[in-house]
């Protein structure tokens, strides 16, 4: 909503209406409250969430990624920033760039990594587990700890999520207040 000023001036016998339009107060960014549950299950872990971009169109699924945050264990508030910028490279070689906000309509999705399968070294029982396709080894990321639906930021003000999730593509992703 827009606030609009009319002013009303005497010119020379006449009145004339001016208008001036103030800028709209910016909108808090939408947030997402994650519960990291790893540790209910015995073995507590850091986990990593991105968000999947289906705007950021790449060659191969599952499109562009950007990471949100990192969620020890507990719950931690997690906010998208304004915007993502990602490039690809077009048939000419030269690279596109595509902006994404959180009041775009085309969906992201979130997974959650096991930061420390992602970027540390795996032990023999992780690769064991993930080459036998075991939870929460197993899915698009052998670290994948969940993923939620897809969704747009933009429709609520919040939102609130757990993982792991069982099965770990289906993470209930619910709208929810603002967290701080």
């Amino acid at each position: 909503m827009r606030l609009v000023v009319i002013s009303a001036l005497l010119v020379a016998g006449g009145i004339v209406a001016a208008e001036c339009a103030t800028p709209e107060a910016p909108r808090p960014l939408q947030t997402v409250l994650v519960t990291n549950a790893t540790c209910d299950s015995g073995g507590c872990r850091m986990l990593e969430i991105r968000a999947f971009v289906t705007k950021f169109r790449v060659p191969y699924p599952p499109y562009g990624e950007e990471v949100l945050g990192w969620v020890p264990p507990g719950t931690s508030c997690l906010t998208f920033p304004p915007s993502w910028r990602f490039g690809v490279y077009d048939q000419a070689g030269d690279t596109v760039w595509v902006t994404w906000t959180p009041s775009d309509t085309e969906p992201i999705y979130l997974i959650a990594l096991d930061s420390l399968f992602f970027h540390g070294h795996f032990t023999q029982a992780q690769v064991d587990s993930s080459i036998a396709g075991i939870w929460p080894y197993d899915g698009v990321y052998p670290s994948s700890m969940g993923e939620t639906p897809d969704f747009e930021p933009g429709d609520a003000p919040g939102w609130r999520v757990t993982f792991p999730s069982t099965p770990p593509w289906s993470a209930n992703l619910v709208p929810d207040a603002r967290c701080q």
